[in-house]
């Protein structure tokens, strides 16, 4: 809540914010501070635009000055703008019988009863001016309800002095008294006020602290898990695909974010009626916070959808309602408004950068809960992935690459691993991948082991082949994240194998 001297100071730095200005007018005038009050409103109303209230407050202020004549030229001006306005006419009426002009508030009292016959003082008041312009000898005596000024539409009467008082006071224009059953008042109006003078202040800098830590750890961990991740390696789960296989993807993003949900924070604020340059300002930060958060919130271990969604609206809600001005059902429409805007930008980056890099149309409505089952399924099997035979030489492992249930793993989880161990370093060892009926991979092996990343094709049969001595005990592997399904070997296979083995010399 802000004082009136904190109002004043704010005036003073922004000369030209004439609704602030106004405000701390009333606030002089409800204190009793008259001649700062005037200078105020004579400013707003030589430099702000025409309203009736302005003339109002300032031909009240000079009566409260002794200033009558002043007084009743400031409303006579406004009745020629707001011929109408039966508020003014009143106040007139009254200057006018205070400063001795009767015969002008007899005239401003007949137009009140043109304008609202229904005025309840309207007869007493016409009778009391007849009688003062009638001889000298005739003594008027003012009614205490009269204000001279003050009262500008009909309000309640003073429980202490009698003297009618206006709905825009909460004390008494004669004896300051606290006024009851008032239902709006200048004082509550000016406390609640929405659009107080404020300024973000230290919360700016917090957030602005905030934004370059976040938005720093978020680019440093993508960048570090994208040149940790050494080329040619293969995720080995889903959680992997997700931290390393898309680094980049994350990183495109973020700096997406970055620049757009600053821009629909200012969309929210100006939709929501905010005018304030500082909460643009704070609205900045906040949105490129928001972006760090969501994505350092890919980085948790489990399900990535739930803390990607969870925690940057709850992060993005708590800073609307703690940091933004005014009411809390204002702030949390800017909240809204602004996280479903961002969340559909951030949906949309991801795939348009997918689909650079995969050709495959990531539909978010089909994918979700199509990458929800796998994780479960994963969860549950964890050798769906993963197909091994072991024995000597010549070893054979035949299997159908599954599709995952989403196109989109499908492009990534086809990157898979073979890899050969052998129980001896002797030479002369081939291996062979075979897919569908064709040979796609043929090569030497060089030491006791192999190891080699080839993209699988879902709906296809590989067929892989080590042959060379048949000693020690070797083993092959395939695996990926594709679901493998172990096949029996066929006897094309067998006789293949056998076939690569050399034949024993025939005896002599």
């Amino acid at each position: 809540m802000a004082n009136q001297w904190d109002v004043a100071k704010h005036v003073e730095e922004h000369p030209d914010d004439y609704p602030q200005r106004w405000r701390l007018a009333k606030k002089l005038y409800l204190h009793w501070e008259y001649r700062l009050a005037l200078e105020h409103l004579q400013v707003l109303r030589n430099e702000w635009t025409p309203k009736v209230n302005v003339s109002r407050f300032l031909a009240a202020t000079y009566y409260r000055l002794g200033r009558l004549d002043e007084a009743q030229s400031e409303l006579r001006e406004a009745m020629k703008r707001w011929p109408t306005d039966a508020g003014l006419c009143l106040q007139l009426a009254r200057t006018c019988e205070v400063g001795g002009n009767r015969a002008e508030a007899l005239e401003a009292w007949a137009t009140i009863k043109k304008l609202e016959p229904g005025h309840p003082l309207i007869e007493v008041s016409i009778q009391r001016l007849q009688q003062a312009l009638k001889p000298p000898e005739v003594v008027t005596e003012y009614s205490v309800s009269s204000d001279a000024g003050l009262d500008l539409i009909p309000g309640s009467a003073c429980p202490s002095c009698g003297a009618q008082n206006s709905a825009e006071f909460d004390r008494c224009w004669q004896c300051h008294g606290p006024l009851p059953g008032l239902t709006s008042s200048v004082r509550r109006m000016i406390e609640s006020e929405e659009s107080e003078p404020w300024s973000p202040g230290g919360s700016l800098r917090v957030l602005t602290v905030a934004a370059v830590v976040l938005v720093g750890m978020a680019l440093s961990l993508s960048l570090w898990r994208f040149l940790y991740h050494p080329a040619g390696e293969v995720p080995s789960s889903l959680q992997r695909l997700f931290d390393d296989t898309l680094a980049l993807t994350r990183i495109g993003v973020l700096l997406g974010l970055i620049v757009t949900w600053p821009f629909i924070f200012s969309l929210a604020l100006r939709g929501a009626g905010y005018e304030e340059a500082g909460a643009f300002s704070l609205g900045s930060r906040m949105a490129m916070s928001f972006a760090g958060v969501a994505c350092l919130s890919t980085f948790l271990p489990g399900d990535k959808l739930v803390p990607l969604l969870l925690f940057p609206a709850l992060v993005s809600l708590f800073c609307c309602l703690g940091f933004l001005p005014g009411s809390k059902v204002r702030a949390l429409g800017v909240w809204a408004f602004q996280y479903g805007l961002a969340a559909l930008a951030g949906v949309i980056f991801f795939i348009l950068l997918e689909w650079g890099q995969t050709r495959v149309l990531f539909n978010p409505f089909t994918e979700t809960p199509a990458l929800q089952a796998y994780a479960r399924e994963a969860a549950v099997s964890q050798e769906r992935g993963s197909a091994e035979a072991e024995g000597s030489c010549p070893l054979s492992l035949r299997v159908r690459a599954n599709s995952t249930g989403s196109p989109w793993l499908d492009a990534h989880a086809g990157q898979s691993v073979l890899g050969v161990e052998c129980g001896t370093e002797a030479s002369g060892y081939m291996v062979e991948l075979a897919e569908n009926s064709s040979t796609v991979l043929y090569e030497p092996m060089n030491g006791a082991s192999w190891k080699k990343a080839y993209p699988l094709k879902s709906g296809m049969e590989y067929t892989f082949v080590l042959t060379g001595p048949a000693t020690g005990h070797s083993r092959i592997e395939l695996r990926s994240l594709l679901n493998l399904e172990r096949l029996p070997d066929s006897e094309k296979t067998e006789s293949a194998t056998s076939s690569a083995v050399p034949a024993p010399a025939a005896p002599k």
